[in-house]
């Protein structure tokens, strides 16, 4: 017999004395107060069980889904914002727009309008094998040349011929220029083809050593956009053969007329000796832009820091920072795997801090240009970008790059952009709020950039234009990324499905119990009670916890009560032995 059975088998007869015998209703009422709790308690610890049991399968396929995404190792991931919740956004893609394009354009017909110049039509299909025929079709033909006179500096009947070959230097397509451009060449060549070789690209190394600036009639600076111009003397490799170079760009430290000693390249187009000394010619060139090496690590890895000091700290990306883009991008893919972290981390050892700090590159954007550090942190984003322009794949090599939205603890919740060349194998690939891969990456800071999260519904990037529309980030140029691949929970799909499965089973079980316990209290019903009560004679007083004499009157009514029967069924009659412990009353029979 059990619990229900036990204390359910004396509810009919307490229940029946309610209304007939004194202190009969609180003993019922003590009856069902303590069936009641043995049911709660019961029912109560067998639903708990199932509770637990719930929340434990729970927690297993939690802990895997946070071991998939968002467990770094030990750390937990850093919370999105409102900002770092749109880093799906377009990546970073940098080309000249066409408008730049159409205004060279442009310039170019209005040129050609003063100078009785044309470019190519769109229907030449003559190939062009070097830059003299490039000139030739710009109709900068023999004629042009004809005017030069070797041994002497520039004079002034060269001008023209000097200001043209500057405007149309900066028409000079890249991927041309690469393919035109001789690369080994030296002087006493040079000196016995002069006139085969003007017009000619050569490249030039080796050491500046002074800039002198020229201003143009301000007919010829309106005419062919030439406000300014530099006369560079080198000293070219090997030998340190002294050259005169013209050009359109230098450096801003150089225009100040000081002495200089500075590492310099450029790919020049040859004029003219303006010396008449064979074994000193002096050749003169005219580039776009001289390039400029410093004793810093991105000049010794081959970049025109000069390019630097045209790119806004602060904005956008312009069109006029995507060379310096590339090039930074490029000096870094020169680097070995993991030398811009070890060159990193030697800084930060020399500088006596612990770590880098986020905070300059974000406030203090305008120091902080080409300055390479370091950090750890979430990547949030990291997609492939597949670079399209020729010339970028053509010049450097670089046909895809990584961008990376890495947030670290100091930078929470904003990104940190970086752009590298080479991720780890097998480093998964995505963004999203699910998607957190724990990563350190070195690189150099190029600017404080605007990106734009999604859901912004203007792409216009004006100071008036809604907060909401772009947000600030560092954006940083690298090589590659160390990853930190996440240690794999100790939960996986298979402790899930066994933890739903016992979760099933524990489920079943409590509804089995349920149902036999139900059954046998009913069984007992239809059985035990019937025949236990069947044969029982009349019911004694000492059976219920009576305080006070019972009259007659209330004895014969009990006992007629009895006689009736009960919910049971048939009549029968208590059984015999008390139910209820009490003292015996005096006097009862």
């Amino acid at each position: 017999m059990n619990l229900f059975s036990e204390r359910r088998s004396f509810g009919p007869r307490i229940s029946g004395l309610e209304s007939t015998l004194p202190g009969a209703g609180t003993a019922a009422a003590l009856y069902r107060l303590a069936s009641q709790r043995d049911r709660v308690w019961a029912l109560g610890g067998m639903w708990g069980l199932v509770g637990c049991l719930l929340c434990a399968w729970v927690w297993c396929l939690w802990c895997e889904q946070l071991g998939r995404g968002w467990c770094s190792g030990a750390e937990s991931a850093v919370a999105l914002s409102a900002p770092e919740a749109g880093l799906a956004q377009p990546a970073l893609r940098l080309s000249a727009p066409e408008q730049q394009a159409g205004e060279a354009a442009a310039r170019a017909e209005a040129a050609a309008g003063t100078a009785d110049q044309a470019l190519p039509g769109p229907g030449s299909q003559d190939p062009i094998s070097d830059a003299r025929q490039w000139l030739r079709s710009l109709r900068l033909d023999d004629s042009h040349f004809a005017v030069v006179t070797d041994g002497e500096p520039v004079a002034e009947s060269e001008q023209e011929l000097l200001w043209k070959l500057l405007y149309w230097a900066r028409r000079l397509d890249p991927v041309d220029l690469e393919r035109w451009v001789r690369r080994h060449w030296d002087f006493q060549r040079l000196a016995a083809n002069v006139s085969a070789e003007r017009g000619q690209l050569f490249e030039l190394r080796g050491r500046v050593r002074r800039v002198e600036p020229l201003t143009p009639p301000a007919e010829v600076a309106q005419r062919l956009e030439l406000p300014q111009y530099f006369r560079c003397e080198c000293l070219l490799e090997p030998g340190g053969k002294a050259a005169v170079v013209y050009t359109t760009a230098v450096p801003p430290k150089w225009r100040k007329g000081a002495e200089l000693f500075e590492r310099t390249s450029a790919a020049g187009l040859f004029l003219k000796l303006a010396a008449a000394d064979p074994q000193q010619p002096q050749p003169v060139f005219v580039t776009p832009r001289v390039a400029w090496y410093p004793e810093t690590l991105l000049g010794r890895l081959g970049m025109d820091v000069g390019l630097l000091e045209e790119v806004r700290p602060r904005g956008p990306i312009r069109a006029e920072e995507r060379e310096a883009f590339y090039q930074m991008l490029a000096a870094a893919g020169r680097t070995g795997p993991g030398e811009l972290l070890q060159a990193a981390g030697r800084e930060l050892e020399a500088s006596g801090r612990g770590e880098y700090s986020v905070v300059p590159l974000f406030n203090e954007p305008e120091t902080q240009v080409g300055r390479l550090v370091y950090f750890t942190g979430t990547a949030r984003q990291v997609i492939r970008v597949v670079v399209d322009d020729a010339d970028i794949r053509a010049r450097f090599g670089i046909d895809h790059y990584y961008q990376l939205a890495v947030v670290t603890e100091e930078s929470s919740p904003h990104p940190i952009y970086f752009c590298v060349l080479e991720v780890p194998k097998g480093m998964p690939q995505g963004s999203g709020s699910g998607f957190g891969e724990r990563v350190t990456v070195a690189g150099f800071f190029f600017k404080k950039w605007l990106y734009r999260p999604s859901g912004s519904y203007t792409n216009s990037p004006e100071p008036d234009a809604p907060a909401v529309t772009y947000q600030p980030a560092p954006l940083m140029l690298g090589r590659d990324v160390v990853w930190h691949p996440r240690t794999e929970p100790p939960t996986d799909t298979l402790a899930a499905a066994i933890a739903g499965a016992l979760f099933v089973v524990a489920l079943a079980g409590v509804w089995l119990a349920i149902w036999y316990y139900g059954r046998t209290d009913r069984q007992f019903e239809r059985t035990t009670m019937v025949r236990t009560l069947a044969g029982e004679g009349p019911l004694q007083l000492d059976e219920l916890a009576v305080s006070a004499p019972l009259a007659p009157e209330a004895l014969t009514a009990a006992s007629d009560a009895t006689a009736e029967g009960d919910e049971f069924g048939p009549r029968h009659s208590r059984p015999n032995g008390p139910t209820a412990a009490g003292p015996e009353e005096p006097g009862g029979s």
